[in-house]
């Protein structure tokens, strides 16, 4: 399977939402976490997983999705400084780019493809407390491989 089938298609956001609504947080941390074992790379679900330990009061399994959390970002802010299309993060999905946005606190307002030097996201951003757009690059190589093989097939 490929990474769409794996981590984009089936992320199980309807039902971890319901159980959330419903405050029932060890089913929708039980959601989360057997979902990770088949993506592990998805910012957004340790998050999940790391606010329903919290209500749960299970610190041990709140530290170990915040280690991965802060691994995954931490994996996309080493390989550039996302200032210009040259050191663009990279970046293997659109939702990573999305998990760096909120990382720093920031809400996409605006998004374009650069073609060149480098085929790019160019997104821009507010600060959520208010403050100057800022403009940030992302390198989503990977995505647009599989994108590219798709098309491919078709």
């Amino acid at each position: 399977m490929d990474y769409y089938t794996l981590c984009e298609a089936s992320l199980p956001n309807i039902a971890w939402a319901e159980t959330e609504e419903a405050k029932d947080f060890a089913k929708a941390y039980d959601i989360a976490s057997k979902w990770l074992v088949t993506c592990p790379v998805v910012e957004r679900v340790h998050m999940w997983a790391y606010s329903d330990a919290k209500k749960l009061g299970d610190t041990s399994r709140m530290e170990t999705h915040e280690r991965w959390y802060q691994g995954l970002i931490g994996s996309v802010l080493k390989s550039g400084d996302g200032k210009t299309p040259e050191t663009a993060w990279k970046t293997i999905s659109i939702a990573e780019e999305y998990a760096v946005l909120q990382y720093f606190g920031l809400a996409r307002s605006a998004q374009a493809l650069i073609p060149d030097p480098v085929k790019v996201d160019k997104l821009t951003a507010k600060p959520i407390a208010g403050g100057n757009p800022v403009d940030l690059y992302f390198n989503p190589e990977l995505h647009f491989a599989r994108l590219a093989r798709e098309l491919g097939k078709r």
